[in-house]
Formats: structure tokens, C-alpha cells, sequence
């Protein structure tokens, strides 16, 4: 099938089906979470990391939350977060003779609901989560990954297949074979189930006048006299030529002996010199007779 006979709603279909796809891929589980977010950590650290500084930056800073899924035995699943960035052990490392901090990708995963280890005045609440409680600190910032949340993840991949796949995809098709954004109309074609069946109309026959007799006649007649004035040999029939000639009987008559040369009859012949051929000889009383 080309590419350009896919009409703009088939794209649309397409796309809808290819973010509604690709959105419940960004929510499956993801096994390997140190090739990801860095080594994890413990709660103890993490908050720690919140609360202590150096020289005058937190040892746990550029936060980012991600919202994911663990699968527990027998098939359930469990929604919990990922808290990743950069952290600093508190023991600086030397460097060109100067001490200097050194922060190295980190994460902390935590479920749903979020406890803390120090005294806090978070309500007994089953929602509270790892976000309402980096919210409840003062001078931590972070980032929320919202594009992996279930909630947006079907949606945005959705809207955003909807725009490349359904809008801008079919209009550059269009630009390239047909010079235009939209696609010309086609002609509709003729529904055959309306046509009604006629029968052919006959040809009319060519009709022979009296006109046309009388002067095929006169050429009839005309050839016949000039076959007459000029007869040409006859053709022996095929017929003829192939019947066996017939064997004639022979006649057993017995044989007669020719009568023998008289002395007239014999003649001589001579030959001189001025002759081309031989000659009579011819005695001297014929020749004066």
C-alpha cells in the first residue's frame, strides 16, 4: 500500500494507537534502578542529605522524583518513588591541595506512604508521599517527573503522537506528492449496483435494392462473354490426373525380318579434299544421265 492513499483520520487512528502504547511502556517497572538514578541509599542518609550543607549547598541537591511500580509476589503492584540526584558524603576529597566536595549520582526509593525516622508533624494520612514531605522542607527544591506518572504519561504520549503522527506527518506526505497541505479530492467512482442493464440496439443490415440485382447481372453476363471471346485451356480435374493410366494386353505377332539392300540402294561415299562432309560418288553414266 503507498503511503500517500493513507487518508489524515487513518493517521489519526494510528497515532492514537501508537501514544496510547507508548505511554503504558513508560509505566512498566523498571528492574535496574542504579544503571538509572545512580547507587541507592538509605533513608537515613537521604535526610541527612536534605539537612546538611556545605558551603552552602545541600549534600543532597538537583532532586528529581520519579513515580514507578514494583511487582510484590503474587502478581500485585505497588506504586512507589524514585528521589535521584547528586550527593555528597560529607567527607571531602583533596584535590591540587585543596579539599573539594565531590556529589556522585544517588537515589533513595521509598512506598507509599512516606514516614519519616525524626520527630515531624506529618498527619496520618495514607497518600502522604515522599513529594508532600520534600515539600514540607524549607530551602530544598525539586523537580516532579510527571511525564512517568500514570496519570499524564497515556495522556501526553497520546496528545503529543496526536500532533507529530496525525498533524505534521500526513501534511509533509501531502506537501511532497501533491505541492499542497491538503490532499486533492478524489472523483467518486460509478456505483454499478444503480446502473441499469440496456440491451444493445442491432445494427441496422444493409438492405439489397433492385438496382443492386439487375446491375450484378449485367457484370455476371458481361464476364460470361468474355470468358467465351477468350477460352483458356482446361484445367485437368484432380481426378483425372490421379486415376492409373490402364496396362494395354500384348500381342504375341512373330517377328519379320527386314528385306535386305538392293544393289540400288547401296551407294558409296567419298570425301575431298574442298568437302567438308562425304559426298555421293556418282559413276560416269549417272553423271550423263
Amino acid at each position: 500500500m503507498r503511503i500517500e492513499r493513507i487518508r489524515r483520520w487513518q493517521w489519526i487512528l494510528i497515532s492514537l494507537i501508537v501514544g496510547w502504547i507508548i505511554g503504558r511502556l513508560q509505566q512498566l517497572p523498571r528492574e535496574d534502578w542504579r544503571s538509572a538514578y545512580g547507587q541507592d541509599m538509605t533513608q537515613r542518609d537521604f535526610e541527612r542529605g536534605l539537612q546538611r550543607e556545605y558551603n552552602g549547598v545541600r549534600h543532597f541537591r538537583d532532586l528529581v522524583v520519579y513515580p514507578d511500580r514494583i511487582q510484590l509476589p503474587g502478581g500485585i503492584s505497588k506504586p512507589i518513588h524514585i528521589v535521584a540526584g547528586l550527593y555528597f558524603d560529607g567527607r571531602p576529597r583533596v584535590k591540587d591541595g585543596k579539599e573539594q566536595a565531590e556529589w556522585r549520582p544517588r537515589c533513595y526509593v521509598t512506598a507509599v506512604p512516606y514516614k519519616t525516622l525524626g520527630p515531624t508533624t506529618q498527619p496520618a494520612n495514607a497518600q502522604y508521599s515522599v513529594v508532600d514531605y520534600l515539600k514540607s522542607l524549607k530551602g530544598v527544591s525539586f523537580r516532579y517527573a510527571w511525564w512517568r506518572d500514570a496519570r499524564w504519561a497515556v495522556r501526553l504520549w497520546t496528545a503529543a503522537s496526536l500532533v507529530v503522527i496525525g498533524g505534521i506527518w500526513p501534511t509533509l506526505v501531502n506537501l511532497m506528492v501533491y505541492g499542497s497541505i491538503w490532499r486533492p479530492r478524489q472523483s467518486k467512482g460509478i456505483d454499478l449496483s444503480q446502473v441499469k442493464p440496456t440491451t444493445a440496439a442491432a445494427a441496422p443490415q444493409p438492405s439489397i435494392t433492385e438496382k443492386d440485382l439487375a446491375e450484378t447481372e449485367r457484370l455476371g453476363a458481361q464476364l460470361e462473354a468474355q470468358l467465351a471471346a477468350s477460352p483458356s485451356d482446361p484445367v485437368p480435374s484432380t481426378d483425372v490426373q490421379n486415376q492409373p493410366m490402364p496396362i494395354r494386353d500384348l500381342s504375341a505377332v512373330p517377328l519379320v525380318p527386314a528385306a535386305p539392300e538392293t544393289e540400288k540402294d547401296q551407294k558409296d561415299f567419298g570425301q575431298d579434299e574442298d568437302d567438308f562432309y562425304p559426298t555421293e560418288l556418282k559413276t560416269h553414266t549417272e553423271k550423263h544421265e
